[in-house]
């Protein structure tokens, strides 16, 4: 099964060795262009999507530094499939209930794991602007919710709708990360 890594941090694409099976994004790409690059993978035959980005983790009292992302909490309110509906890419409303797949997470454990690398599961606030009211931050912290990103949950939306299995991996703003394990994946 054919799989591309989709990156969207200009630091970590320096930083990763192999760029065979990656595409590097910036955000503004994402946000713009996202709908375009997804069709583009359907017609390579691409039915797996790894998304990998830095993240702001929000909760201080966490100190890891890699995040499997789990789920995602959309606080934008708007989405990359807002407009007409591309019906050949796929549905209007496209199943969101396992947005990163089960089996990919296992397979990023495992890999990170063999690799002793410390990681968490957490899921991810989708937030353009930096998230600062404490209310806000608290309810989060008790929905298992410590990290927050924009690129992540828009390429996993886009990437549902066309039928793709997706896994998310998100790394700690300004860590300094070894990601050499990306390569085996």
């Amino acid at each position: 099964m054919k799989k591309m890594i989709i990156v969207c941090s200009e630091r970590m694409h320096k930083k990763i060795s192999s760029k065979k099976n990656c595409v590097f994004l910036d955000p503004v790409s994402v946000k713009k262009d996202i709908r375009s690059l997804i069709k583009q993978l359907i017609y390579q035959n691409i039915k797996t999507v790894i998304i990998i980005d830095e993240c702001i983790v929000l909760d201080k009292s966490v100190k890891d530094d890699i995040f499997i992302v789990t789920d995602h909490i959309n606080m934008t309110g708007d989405n990359p499939l807002i407009g007409k509906n591309d019906d050949s890419v796929g549905p209007r409303f496209p199943d969101m209930t396992d947005a990163y797949s089960p089996e990919l997470r296992e397979t990023l454990k495992r890999l990170l794991s063999d690799n002793s690398i410390d990681y968490r599961k957490s899921i991810l606030a989708c937030s353009e602007k930096p998230i600062e009211d404490h209310e806000v931050l608290s309810k989060l912290k008790s929905l298992n919710c410590h990290i927050s990103n924009f690129s992540i949950p828009w390429v996993s939306i886009a990437a549902n709708h066309a039928g793709m299995r997706v896994a998310g991996l998100a790394l700690r703003k300004d860590a300094d990360i070894d990601l050499s394990f990306i390569d085996r994946l």
